[in-house]
């Protein structure tokens, strides 16, 4: 058995590109070139600072696609809608949210993400459930008004699972973010692929996931 696994009683998982699929390195690099944008200029525009305030319900989500708008060359909303269509995977890594239902039934499971108000619904579309029924504790940044790597965010969601920060496995893909979690004392899984965080989960909680 883990040393950690006798302690363990709540996993923590973040959604996009964890749950959720994500742009990869060469998407960004094809769309920048067809915007006639500059190298990681397509990045600074959608997740850069002025996605950072979204994400804390400082900014509203038109403002900030207005915003995305206009920095793109985008006239009409249907060429951002068609953007966000081509751009955007829209798929969930299957075995992450397989893993993660199944876990509910010995642990105690929370969702934190760096969202946006209206999330919950982006969820729902995907997912056919809305978060507070796929998991105990649905922590969004924008109704929170903190995002990671703030330490009072991992705080919040340890108190609503009701457990210490060496009780909980945090998974996430952003290494900053992994950075914060460890320094608050969780137990932290860096994602890569689903195949390498769920064999680290397993080795982590010391039994299958099944």
């Amino acid at each position: 058995m883990s040393p950690t696994a006798a302690t363990i009683k709540a996993v923590i998982f973040d959604w996009g590109g964890v749950l959720e699929a994500l742009p990869d390195a060469t998407a960004f690099a094809e769309w920048e070139t067809r915007l006639g944008l500059a190298p990681a200029g397509l990045q600074t525009i959608l997740w850069g600072p002025l996605w950072e305030q979204v994400e804390q319900g400082a900014v509203t989500v038109a403002d900030y696609e207005a915003e995305v708008c206009r920095l793109c060359g985008f006239t009409h909303r249907a060429e951002l809608e068609s953007f966000y269509s081509a751009f955007y995977p829209q798929q969930l890594h299957d075995e992450m949210l397989a893993a993660l239902e199944a876990l509910r039934r010995r642990y105690r499971i929370a969702l934190l993400t760096n969202g946006f108000q209206g999330q919950d619904a982006h969820i729902e579309q995907l997912t056919g459930r809305h978060p507070t029924r796929l998991v105990d504790h649905y922590v969004n940044s924008a109704e929170v008004g903190l995002r990671k790597p703030m330490p009072a965010i991992f705080q919040i969601t340890l108190e609503r699972l009701g457990v210490q920060p060496d009780e909980a496995i945090f998974i996430d893909d952003n290494p900053v973010n992994i950075a914060a979690a460890r320094a608050a004392g969780l137990h932290v899984i860096p994602f890569e692929t689903p195949a390498q965080a769920l064999a680290t989960l397993e080795a982590l909680l010391g039994h299958p996931i099944e």
